[in-house]
Parts: structure tokens; sequence; C-alpha cells
């Protein structure tokens, strides 16, 4: 990214201005004022969860559980801050299995993610060729392994 064009058309190239853009675009792309919810509101809202269903839902993560999401994980997808590959995981299961499924249990079941692992890089991916506008790059969280396998799990089936 060489430069961003600001609202009148200039040209910023120095990085500081570049990120204080994008920042100022997404915090206004992202920040809504929040109405208040009227009383009743979901009285027409058919409900969609049995009590069966709920039961699987509220049910404890298993070991085989970490295990599938890890392994259902791409090798070679983006490393988040963390700088490792799925497939490292994979490759050295037999030797962290019961570690890493230890605590990725452990904060699943507490439902506290332990500091740093949801850290992540956002990376801007360009749109279109010889992007000069905020609005021309698509951005992506590039996140820790531990936090795409909570992910995975919390996704699966």
């Amino acid at each position: 990214m060489k430069g961003l064009a600001d609202e009148q058309g200039v040209c910023r190239e120095d990085i500081q201005t570049m990120g204080a853009r994008v920042k100022e675009y997404f915090d206004n792309l992202f920040t809504r004022e929040v109405l208040e919810i009227e009383d009743g509101i979901l009285t027409d809202v058919d409900r969609k969860v049995s009590a069966e269903m709920n039961q699987l839902l509220l049910a404890t993560f298993t070991r085989e559980e970490v295990k599938k999401a890890l392994f259902r994980i791409g090798d070679l997808k983006a490393p988040g801050p963390d700088g490792l590959h799925v497939v490292f995981f994979k490759r050295f299961w037999h030797l962290m299995e019961d570690d890493l499924v230890e605590e990725v249990l452990g904060a699943v079941q507490s439902a506290s993610i332990p500091m740093g692992w949801n850290d992540t890089t956002i990376v801007m991916i360009p749109k279109i060729d010889n992007p000069d506008k905020v609005t021309h790059f698509r951005p992506i969280s590039l996140c820790n392994v531990v936090y795409k396998i909570i992910s995975k799990m919390l996704s699966l089936d």
C-alpha cells in the first residue's frame, strides 16, 4: 500500500496518517448506536431449538472434539501472531496432545481465553488492482492456532 486517498482525494503516504484513516473508517463502519429493544419483540419469533437440541448444545466438549477441530483446519492456513502453521500442531500431535487438549478444554469450559490467545494480525487484502482508498481493501484477521481450534470446535456440528 503506497498511499491512501482521503475524503478530498488527496493521497496520504505516511504510515501514521494511513493507519489513522483505516482505523477511523472501520470504527465508523462497525460502530453503531444501540437502541432500546422493545418489550415483547421476540414473542413473534418461533423457537427452533428443542429441549433435546439444547442439551446437546450444553454438553461438555471432549478430547475427541479438540482433535477433530484441529485436523479440520487447513495445514498451511496463514499463521497469526504466534507464527505457527496448523501443520506444526498436527505433525507433533503425539507430543503435545495432552497439554493442548487440557489448555483448550480449560479455556472452553471456563469461558475464559488466556491473554494473547485471541490476538490477531489484521491484513488488508486489495479488492482491485491499484487500490488507493480504504474501501478498496478487505480486512482479514489472522488468528493464533489455539484460537482457530476453539472457533472450529464452536462451529462444528
